[in-house]
């Protein structure tokens, strides 16, 4: 969309594109590990907070909506599923093991 878009528009500016969600950096680890390493999930450990801790992310699309009507269409899930499983294949020759996660955490 934003490529379509007339370059007086946008060129310069700066779009948030996402769910519009929050999701916690814990939950998108696990989202993560259930998609890529079900059958075998590594275990995520915890180190306490560091200066500056990021706990959320969220996307906000208020700009790309207002400015050219963009809205998400994807759920969350469908959206992480699809290129894990290319993700899964570069990596791992589509096993599914702590190794193709490791490069994504």
């Amino acid at each position: 969309m934003v490529l379509n878009a007339p370059p007086e528009v946008v060129c310069g500016e700066v779009f948030n594109i996402g769910s519009g969600e929050h999701r916690t950096i814990l939950s998108i680890a696990q989202n993560l590990i259930e998609l890529m390493c079900p059958d075998n999930p590594p275990s995520i450990i915890e180190v306490g907070d560091r200066p500056g801790q990021v706990l959320r992310h969220t996307a906000d699309n208020k700009k790309i909506e207002a400015v050219l009507g963009w809205k998400p269409r994807t759920e969350w899930n469908d959206g992480l599923r699809k290129p894990s499983i290319g993700i899964k294949t570069m990596y791992n020759g589509g096993k599914s093991t702590f190794g193709c996660v490791k490069y994504l955490l």
